[in-house]
C-alpha cells in the first residue's frame, strides 16, 4: 500500500513515477537547508499564538536561536501569521487543534470499501465548528517560501480537505462544509477553497488512477527539483541529452550527468559553455520580439490562428520611505519598531554606499569590512543559502598562454 503526502501530491499528479521507485533506485534526500529552518521557526511561533490564544506575537529570539535563524526575519513572517490569524480567528471555535497529524486510508476513510493509499501528513491547524445546522471543518497550512500559482497546491488543499473531512465527520457529528486555508506568509495573501463533502469523496475516488503509473511515462519539469528518484529517472535523463544533442550539435546521452558520473566531459563541457551563451542571446531575441510586435500594432497573426501578441503586468510596487514614516506617524501614531521592521527590508548596497560616504578617503573598504563584521556578530547582518552555478575554468597551460 502506497503511502501519499499532501504537499507531494501536486508533483504527484504530473508525474505519477515520481511516487514509484524501484528498489535500487538511488533517491535524494533533500537537506534541510535555511529556508526550511525559517518556516519551522514560523510553524512553532504561530502553534503557540493559537494554542495559548496570543493576539500578538510573542519574544522570538528564544526560537531563532533554536533553530540557528535570524530573528528579523521570523518576526517579519510571524507578523504576517498574526494578520492571517485575525481573519482566522473569528471562524474557529474555542479549542482548535494545532499541528495536528493525521493518517487516513483512501478512500476507505471517507465512506467506500476499498483502502488503496495511506494519507499521512500534518496540518498546522484543525477545528471542528457547528454553526446551527451545519458543521464545518476548518484546515489550514502557513507557506513560508515564495507564493506559487493556485493549481500547484490544488491537490494538497483537497488532501487536507479529506483529512479533516475523515477525522471529524462521524455518526453524532456531521459535516455540512470543509473550509481549507493557505497563509502566503511573505506576501500577506491567503488561498481559500471551499469544499462539499461530495467533491472532497469524488476526488478520493480519483486519486489511485491519478497515482497510478503505466511504468514507461515520465513528465519531467519544474517538480523534479522535489522528486526522490530525480538522479536516476530515466525521463529526466532523456529531456537533459536532447538539450545537450540541441547545445553541441550531436547527440549527447553521455554527456548527461547521472549520478555524479559524467562519461563524455568534453562535451558536457562544451554544452555548459554553450547554454550561457544561449542564455544572453534569448534575452536579445525576446527583447527584439517586444519590438518587432510593437512595430505591427501588438498583434502578430499566425497561420494556425493563433497570435503573437504583448501581455503586462503592472511594474513593481515602489514606496518612498519619508513618505511611508510620515503617514504611520499620522494614521497609526501607536506603531512600533517590531512592526515597522516587518515592512522593511534593507538592502547592502545602499548601506555599504553609506558606510562608505562618511568613512575617511583610504579607509572606506576597512570601514565597510568593520561593519558587516559588526553587524553579522550581533545578528543584524544574516546571509541566506550560498549561491551555486557551474562555470568552465581555464586550465593552466591555458592562462599561461
Amino acid at each position: 500500500m502506497l503511502t501519499l503526502r499532501p504537499s507531494a501530491l501536486d508533483r504527484i499528479y504530473t508525474c505519477a513515477a515520481s511516487a514509484h521507485t524501484e528498489d535500487d533506485a538511488v533517491l535524494i534526500d533533500h537537506e534541510e537547508g535555511a529556508d526550511a529552518r525559517i518556516g519551522s521557526a514560523v510553524h512553532e511561533i504561530l502553534a503557540r499564538m493559537v494554542a495559548e490564544g496570543l493576539r500578538d506575537v510573542p519574544d522570538v529570539e528564544p526560537v531563532a536561536l533554536a533553530w540557528g535563524v535570524s530573528a528579523d526575519e521570523i518576526r517579519w513572517l510571524c507578523y504576517r501569521g498574526r494578520e492571517f490569524l485575525d481573519v482566522l480567528r473569528p471562524q474557529l471555535s474555542e479549542s482548535p487543534e494545532v499541528e495536528q497529524p493525521f493518517e487516513i486510508s483512501l478512500p476507505g476513510d471517507l465512506g467506500f470499501d476499498d483502502d488503496l493509499y495511506i494519507l499521512r501528513g500534518r496540518a498546522d491547524g484543525m477545528d471542528y465548528v457547528q454553526r446551527g445546522e451545519d458543521g464545518i471543518v476548518h484546515v489550514w497550512d502557513y507557506k513560508t517560501g515564495e507564493r506559487t500559482e493556485d493549481a500547484r497546491c490544488r491537490q494538497q488543499m483537497l488532501a487536507y480537505a479529506a483529512a479533516g473531512l475523515a477525522l471529524y465527520r462521524s455518526d453524532t457529528r456531521i459535516v455540512t462544509e470543509v473550509v481549507v486555508w493557505v497563509a502566503w506568509l511573505k506576501t500577506g495573501e491567503r488561498t481559500v477553497r471551499r469544499y462539499d463533502p461530495a467533491e472532497v469523496e469524488a476526488w478520493a475516488v480519483e486519486v489511485p488512477s491519478m497515482v497510478e503509473w503505466d511504468g514507461r511515462t515520465y513528465t519531467p519539469g519544474d517538480a523534479c527539483r522535489y522528486c526522490p528518484r530525480v538522479a536516476v529517472c530515466v525521463g529526466r535523463m532523456q529531456l537533459m541529452a536532447t538539450g545537450v544533442e540541441v547545445l553541441t550539435h550531436g547527440q549527447g546521452t553521455l554527456a548527461v550527468p547521472t549520478v555524479g558520473s559524467i562519461l563524455e566531459p568534453e562535451k558536457f563541457g562544451r554544452a555548459v559553455m554553450v547554454s550561457k551563451i544561449l542564455k544572453k542571446m534569448l534575452k536579445e531575441f525576446d527583447r527584439g520580439a517586444l519590438t518587432a510586435v510593437r512595430l505591427n500594432g501588438g498583434r502578430v497573426e499566425l497561420p494556425s490562428g493563433d497570435a503573437v501578441v504583448i501581455k503586462q503586468r503592472a511594474g513593481d510596487a515602489k514606496i518612498d520611505p519619508r513618505g511611508l514614516l510620515t503617514y504611520l506617524r499620522d494614521a497609526h501614531p501607536d506603531f512600533t519598531d517590531d512592526e515597522l521592521a516587518a515592512m522593511v527590508k534593507v538592502s547592502k548596497e545602499p548601506l555599504e554606499k553609506f558606510i562608505s560616504g562618511r568613512a575617511p578617503k583610504g579607509e572606506k573598504g576597512k570601514a565597510i569590512e568593520a561593519a558587516m563584521e559588526r553587524l553579522e556578530e550581533a545578528g543584524t547582518l544574516t546571509r541566506g543559502a550560498p549561491v551555486e552555478w557551474v562555470d568552465v575554468q581555464k586550465g593552466e597551460q591555458d592562462a599561461k598562454e
